[in-house]
């Protein structure tokens, strides 16, 4: 038989009893969960809160279980739920796990929108080699870095490199390999207008670089940075 906050079955050798109670919502620094079972007849029997298919991370990753056995009848457990972003009418659900085969499955509805992160503009420096700062970001949020344009064609004799202080380990690889994202399309780019050069000043060349080609090269080359960046 079960109820609103119970399950039990009952032979004429043994007995069990499951209960839950889950929280009214989730959010804040948690939300609570408690589990609970009793048996008579020696059985053997478990309810549990698993992380397998709960949305929730759980306290302790795998979850929580009560389990009985021959010499301990009834058993009872804690379920500490975590909460975590999700933009509003985004369901989640926590799964119980009613001993061999019952599952209950108890959802949450977000009520609150997601927060989107904010964008902190680091300020253009007007030519290059000079210094500029901006307020570190919010958690969450991130910075954007601009340089001064950059001519092609050997107008920038001098290679140009940024320096980025105060990130974690984890940002600095993370900005180095983005960096090496737009140093490789920069070349890239470059390649294909010298290319475009070489082939219209080249009256043998029987396959002439069109614009079509270029516009073609760059649509391409956009698509692998956007791969690169990701």
């Amino acid at each position: 038989m079960v109820s609103d906050g119970s399950a039990s079955v009952t032979q004429p050798s043994f007995s069990v009893r499951m209960s839950w109670s889950m929280p009214a919502s989730i959010a804040g620094s948690s939300g609570q969960a408690s589990i609970a079972v009793m048996t008579t007849g020696g059985v053997a029997q478990r309810i549990c809160v698993l992380q397998a298919y709960t949305s929730f991370p759980i306290q302790g990753g795998a979850g929580s279980c009560a389990q009985t056995s021959a010499t301990m009848p009834s058993a009872s457990a804690p379920a500490t739920l975590l909460p975590y972003e999700a933009s509003a009418g985004t369901t989640g659900y926590v799964w119980v796990s009613l001993g061999d085969g019952g599952n209950l499955y108890c959802s949450y509805q977000a009520s609150t929108p997601k927060p989107t992160p904010s964008l902190e503009t680091v300020p253009t420096p007007p030519t290059l080699g000079q210094t500029v700062t901006a307020p570190e970001p919010p958690p969450g949020s991130a910075a954007i870095a601009t340089s001064p344009l950059l001519a092609m064609f050997g107008a920038v004799g001098a290679p140009v490199s940024v320096e980025v202080e105060g990130l974690s380990v984890r940002d600095q690889v993370i900005a180095n390999v983005r960096h090496d994202c737009f140093v490789q399309f920069v070349r890239f780019i470059h390649g294909l207008a010298a290319r475009r050069l070489i082939t219209l000043a080249d009256e043998t060349d029987l396959a002439p670089f069109t614009t079509e080609g270029v516009r073609y090269g760059i649509q391409f080359g956009i698509a692998n940075l956007a791969a690169c960046l990701a």
